[in-house]
């Protein structure tokens, strides 16, 4: 889903002349072009005829665009007894989720009833926010629940989204948003069987609801990860790592990313992290009140896409130990100054795996069982046979002691998915430790591995005591690249299983500032003299390409 461009392809899919059947009325969604018959731009006209006025093309980069509630009256106005005019214009079209977000881009203009009446001495407003054109864009799953929204509501006071067409105009002025990109997750819908892949991206545009102020919006770029920096903002979990399974341990770091809302000037203004909060919640109920104090977090004031991490505890579920299914909400609060005049904006977000997030269900498992998750936390004796298995992931963080003079630690580890040896695990000198990809097996037993996608660790003997793994090793179907520490202050180490042709990295802007040609299969990259901030590390080997976020501490 990404490109509607065309006089023939629409939104919808449909032929352009039969867009209007899709819509609740039929004449108030069109297909702008950018221009006339003759070649000669087209722009808003609204705007364009405003006393501060300004040429807003009615397309963003492209050559056609949809609009949504393009009113038939002059300037857009009419009245609730007019049989042309409509309160609401929604919009919808389904499609099979193949990614983490749905971008879109979008100009929405509106006029601002702001008149007010006195009651009892305070001026009370005749048009509440209930009450104002709002835009709103929604995604659902193949059931019709809701996954995310973004929703926008007229305001004049809102100057970090909105310009003011008609700067005279205290009572009803006419606004716009000019364009500007958003974001709408998918929740991890795409991660889920194509039968339950299934999305509605639904529109809605509405005019003031006591029918005489009209809103109306432009709607283009319709795509898949085509907004790097969403002016209102963007807000996500991080449950990529396979090790937030059953029975995690603790401490459990639950981590994300933000970006603050900004306005769409050059150069733009931005709204500054306020407060950032995680909820745990079981069977739709909070458990324990919110952690209010991130463990880690990074504020870069160009407004670039920041980190954050929050260390939970066995007591941050409610129960000791804890038992079920549980979900993390996120909610953060930003706020733009404007003079003196706080504007909030509120985001909240679920995490984007389908599910629950965590669960801790038979945590006690024996050695002869084999959940769909494991995390193993128990400390390995000198010179036993330790072996543990899982459906589908394991993680490993624990101890491996054994005897250099008699090397007979045996440890098994192998699952169906993913097989983790993560801090703080590590082992011994003169301990064997074996990973392989493997379901569960009624028997199994210590394989001399020879395929690439599993890994024999020989822990051979050398000046210390002890070696331990600071790095995440991850076994899996498709492991090729293994990036650590991250984040890091001075330096990033970058592993393969094949040599490695090239590393770059660059800014969120797309600028190159470091490309090496290593000679190796392992190289280390010295990142100390880049500023604080997120940055995109891009490697290949192997005619496969490799693509990671990194942090500079």
């Amino acid at each position: 889903m990404c490109d509607y461009d065309t006089e023939t392809i629409a939104f919808q899919g449909f032929n352009a002349s039969t867009i209007p059947n899709n819509f609740a009325n039929n004449v108030h969604a069109t297909l702008t072009r950018a221009t006339d018959n003759n070649g000669n731009p087209v722009y808003q006209p609204n705007i364009l005829n405003a006393p501060n006025s300004a040429q807003i093309s009615v397309t963003n980069n492209s050559d056609f665009a949809i609009n949504l509630n393009n009113n038939t009256q002059p300037n857009g106005e009419g009245t609730i007894s007019d049989p042309n005019r409509t309160l609401a214009v929604t919009m919808s079209r389904q499609f099979i989720a193949s990614s983490s977000e749905v971008t879109f881009s979008f100009n929405f203009v509106c006029i601002n009833p702001r008149d007010s009446i006195n009651i009892n001495g305070n001026l009370v407003p005749t048009h509440p926010e209930e009450d104002q054109p709002r835009f709103r864009a929604r995604l659902y799953n193949h059931l019709g629940v809701p996954v995310s929204e973004f929703c926008l509501v007229a305001d004049v006071e809102n100057t970090l989204m909105f310009h003011n067409a008609t700067p005279g105009n205290t009572s009803s002025p006419l606004i716009y948003t000019n364009w500007q990109c958003a974001t709408l997750s998918t929740g991890g819908t795409y991660l889920l069987p194509e039968e339950e892949r299934e999305m509605t991206l639904e529109f809605l545009v509405n005019d003031c609801t006591q029918g005489g102020h009209f809103g109306t919006v432009y709607i283009d770029d319709i795509c898949i990860d085509g907004c790097e920096n969403p002016v209102f903002g963007n807000l996500e979990l991080d449950f990529n790592n396979p090790q937030l399974g059953n029975c995690p341990a603790f401490p459990l770091e639950i981590c994300g990313t933000y970006i603050a809302p900004h306005s769409v000037d050059d150069p733009p203004l931005f709204a500054e992290l306020q407060s950032i909060q995680l909820t745990i919640v079981q069977n739709g109920n909070d458990v324990t009140p919110p952690i209010n104090v991130p463990s880690y977090i990074t504020n870069i004031s160009n407004g670039a896409e920041n980190q954050f991490c929050f260390t939970l505890n066995e007591s941050d579920f409610g129960s000791t130990p804890p038992t079920g299914e549980f979900e993390f909400r996120l909610d953060a609060v930003f706020v733009y100054d404007n003079n003196g005049s706080p504007i909030t904006f509120p985001i909240s977000t679920t995490s984007a795996i389908p599910g629950p997030d965590v669960t801790f269900i038979d945590c006690n498992c024996c050695d002869d069982c084999c959940p769909n998750h494991h995390v193993v936390t128990e400390e390995v004796p000198t010179s036993v046979i330790h072996t543990k298995q899982a459906e589908y992931t394991l993680v490993a963080k624990n101890k491996i002691n054994a005897n250099i003079t008699s090397p007979s630690t045996l440890v098994s580890y192998h699952a169906g998915d993913w097989v983790l040896l993560k801090p703080p695990f590590h082992a011994m000198t003169g301990s064997r430790v074996i990973a392989y990809i493997e379901g569960c097996a009624e028997f199994y037993q210590q394989k001399q591995i020879a395929n690439s996608n599993s890994l024999i660790k020989n822990v051979q003997p050398r000046a210390i005591e002890e070696i331990e793994l600071e790095k995440i090793v991850e076994i899996n179907t498709q492991e090729t690249f293994l990036v650590h520490p991250n984040p890091t202050k001075e330096f990033i180490n970058i592993s393969a299983t094949n040599l490695i042709d090239v590393v770059i990295i660059t800014d969120l802007n797309g600028r190159v500032v470091k490309q090496i040609k290593p000679e190796g299969i392992e190289v280390q990259v010295n990142i100390s003299d880049l500023e604080q901030g997120v940055y995109i590390l891009n490697a290949t080997s192997n005619g496969k390409s490799f693509t990671q976020k990194i942090v500079k501490q």
